[in-house]
C-alpha cells in the first residue's frame, strides 16, 4: 500500500504555469519599453535644457555689449565677449550697426535676421555639438524710442533745475533681443528679452 495515490493531472498545471509565464514575459517587455521611452524623454529634456542655457548665454553676451555699442554708434571700439561675433549682412567688411534701423520687414520670430552669433567650443574639438559647447544665434529688433520722464525733446530742455535733454540721457531705445540656442539631438530653444539702452 502506498501513502499517495497517483492522480492524472492531464497537464493542467503545465498549461497554467505556461500561461502565467507568458503573462509575466509580456509585462516585462512593456516595462522595458516604458523604461526606454522614459530614458529618451529624460535625454530630450537634458538636451533642451542645454539648448536653453546656450540661448540664455548668447542673449546675455550680446546684452552686455549693447550699451557700449549704442553709446559709440559703431563696433570698432567695443570689446566683444569671447565667442561673440556680429554679423556683416551687407558684406561691407564691417559689423552691422544694431542700434539703428531694423533690417527686417516683419517682427515674426522666424523672420528675424541673425545679427550675432555666440559660439564657445568648450572641449576644443572643432565643433559646437557637444554638451560642453555653446551655440546661439541672436536677432536684435528695435521696438521703440521714448523720452525719460521729465526730459524735454529740445536741446537742453527740461525743468527742475538744469533739466535733461534727450541728447543728455533723457531718451531710451528699446530692443527685443531674441536668441535661439542649439543643443545635442537637434534640440533648439528660443529665449527673448526686452533691452533698454539710455541714449547719451
Amino acid at each position: 500500500m502506498t501513502p499517495f495515490a497517483s492522480v492524472k493531472h492531464r497537464g493542467f498545471v503545465l498549461v497554467t504555469s505556461l500561461v502565467f509565464l507568458l503573462i509575466l514575459t509580456v509585462v516585462a517587455i512593456f516595462a522595458l519599453k516604458s523604461t526606454g521611452v522614459q530614458y529618451r524623454m529624460s535625454s530630450n529634456t537634458a538636451f533642451l535644457d542645454r539648448a536653453r542655457a546656450a540661448s540664455d548665454s548668447g542673449r546675455l553676451a550680446l546684452s552686455s555689449v549693447m550699451p557700449e555699442h549704442v553709446y559709440e554708434r559703431e563696433w570698432t571700439s567695443v570689446s566683444l565677449a569671447t565667442g561673440l561675433t556680429i554679423a556683416d549682412k551687407d558684406e561691407n567688411n564691417a559689423a552691422d550697426d544694431l542700434y539703428a534701423v531694423n533690417s527686417e520687414t516683419s517682427w515674426a520670430a522666424d523672420g528675424l535676421d541673425v545679427d550675432a552669433r555666440y559660439r564657445i567650443d568648450g572641449n576644443g574639438d572643432g565643433d559646437y555639438a557637444d554638451p560642453q559647447d555653446i551655440d546661439a544665434a541672436m536677432a536684435v529688433y528695435r521696438t521703440a524710442i521714448e523720452t525719460n520722464t521729465g526730459s524735454g525733446q529740445a536741446m537742453l530742455a527740461g525743468y527742475m533745475g538744469l533739466g535733461k535733454a534727450v541728447s543728455a540721457g533723457g531718451a531710451m531705445i528699446f530692443y527685443d533681443i531674441q536668441s535661439r540656442g542649439y543643443g545635442q539631438g537637434n534640440a533648439q530653444a528660443r529665449t527673448s528679452a526686452d533691452f533698454r539702452a539710455v541714449v547719451q
